[in-house]
């Protein structure tokens, strides 16, 4: 099966700087027991360019939650997911635009 993450809802704050934050839920579905995977997110920046996550949160569909092995990219976040009942999972991404 195949990694699928689907947008679910977002918003965008200022935060204490005034700097123009972005969050966005993604509902993950797809990932390989007991494996690395590589979860696409799609963020894009102002200029349309791929944007870097700089807050991951994982919450677990399954008893174990995947968890994140490497820091996230313009382009994927990163996972593990633990056991067979944990291929599924909601991320709750925040970047700057």
């Amino acid at each position: 099966m195949s990694i699928a993450a689907t947008p679910t809802n977002g918003s965008v704050i200022r935060d204490q700087s005034g700097r123009r934050l972005k969050s966005i839920k993604l509902a993950v579905t797809g990932l390989t027991a007991g494996a690395n995977n590589s979860v696409p997110h799609a963020l894009k920046d102002h200029l349309g360019n791929g944007a870097v996550p700089s807050k991951v949160e994982v919450q677990a569909a399954g008893p174990l939650p995947p968890f994140v092995y490497q820091a996230a990219d313009g382009t994927h976040v990163f996972l593990t997911a633990q056991s067979a009942g944990d291929t599924a999972c909601t991320l709750l991404l925040q970047y700057g635009d």
